[in-house]
């Protein structure tokens, strides 16, 4: 995916970065780069759109926040899992 390497590539500037340092490099890029998405649909929803592999990657809902974290460390071959529940998400990351 062309968006994940943009991002990887904007994150991990420098090689033998711990897995620890790469995560908080991508987490500052999504936190700056990543846009909720504020349009709803005249039934409350949020558009189809907003929940694309690529649209979640640059904006969404709280959900797509997670799971492109989620996506990008999985990627990576970072142990991560997804935890949600009525009005909470957690991402729990394993770095040994």
């Amino acid at each position: 995916n062309s968006i994940v390497k943009e991002i990887l590539d904007s994150s991990i500037k420098q090689k033998g970065m711990t897995d620890a340092q790469i995560l908080e490099e991508i987490y500052r890029y999504i936190s700056n780069h990543y846009h909720y998405t504020k349009e709803h649909l005249p039934d409350g929803a949020f558009p189809p759109h907003a929940y694309t592999l690529e649209t979640l990657l640059r904006h969404g809902v709280c959900h797509g926040y997670a799971i492109s974290m989620v996506y990008i460390f999985r990627y990576l071959q970072i142990p991560v899992y997804y935890i949600s529940g009525d009005d909470t998400v957690i991402v729990s990351i394993f770095t040994g």
